[in-house]
């Protein structure tokens, strides 16, 4: 039972240093860039960043570059349902306009990273059910948790 616990909280380290890491790396680029793209940033991104700008207008924007493709100059903001000329001038020092090209690249990227993490946490799901099977008596419990708590750390990321 301790070999399972351990086993577990080691899994749980190893799944927290790689979120964290991904994470640091995300904020390095975008400390990088200084100004945040609006063509390439996430809808998570768009809502923590950028003030007057919450969840749903942030998916209002994703879902408007992607439905008319990207954003050639920041006032095309003004475009988005909710955003006026006020909030445009408020975020015209913290945006930025890549190309489509750079977006297109950007939107891959995140994609391939995505596609690593998942795969990622496959195997560490895979690895704690392993464990937790030479271990029978709990071993189901400890595979529900470990995939509960793995599953909520990607939901949250």
């Amino acid at each position: 039972m301790k070999k399972i616990a351990t086993a577990a909280k080691m899994l749980f380290i190893v799944a927290i240093f790689t979120l964290s890491s991904w994470i640091q790396a995300d904020e390095l680029q975008n400390k990088a860039a200084e100004l945040l793209d609006i063509n390439t940033a996430t809808q998570g991104q768009l809502a923590e960043h950028l003030p007057g700008i919450g969840p749903a207008k942030a998916a209002l924007i994703v879902a408007f570059r992607d439905q008319h493709g990207a954003f050639t100059q920041v006032e095309q903001l003004q475009q988005v349902k909710g955003i006026g000329p006020k909030t445009v001038e408020k975020l015209r020092s913290l945006v930025r306009v890549g190309s489509a090209a750079d977006a297109k690249q950007s939107q891959l990227e995140h994609k391939q990273r995505e596609d690593e993490s998942k795969a990622d946490f496959r195997r560490v799901i895979a690895s704690a059910n392993s464990s937790a099977e030479a271990y029978k008596p709990n071993a189901l419990r400890e595979r529900a948790w470990y995939r509960r708590s793995l599953m909520e750390i990607m939901r949250a990321h």
